[in-house]
């Protein structure tokens, strides 16, 4: 496998994070499988599934923006400056790969990084 374990652990610490300030004590799953490999190594998915609040569609790309967050009302119950998924996003593409988001409103959000 080839990566910056420093960077990895940022964005997945940065996912769990996110998921631990929106779930209030449900489920909180961290996937890790194996996508493809040759002779020059692994890829590898990492997922973050969550059983919170979730986010509506037309919120979705907005969480990825600085300073955002998909309800801007619940700032202050679950705080966070709204930095860590820009940040995250930006160094899996810096990685050459797609940070994605799939969610619907009441069942959670999973986050998937290649």
């Amino acid at each position: 496998m080839h990566g910056d374990p420093v960077r990895l652990r940022q964005i997945i610490t940065n996912l769990l994070s996110n998921a631990v300030k929106i779930t209030d004590g449900r489920d909180i799953v961290l996937g890790v499988s194996q996508v493809d490999s040759d002779e020059s190594g692994a890829r590898i998915q990492f997922s973050v599934k969550d059983t919170g609040i979730g986010i509506p569609t037309e919120n979705q790309d907005r969480v990825f923006g600085e300073f955002e967050q998909a309800d801007q009302s619940t700032t202050g119950v679950h705080g966070g400056s709204g930095l860590g998924l820009t940040t995250s996003r930006r160094l899996v593409e810096m990685m050459g790969e797609v940070l994605e988001l799939r969610s619907d409103p009441g069942s959670g959000v999973t986050s998937t990084s290649f």
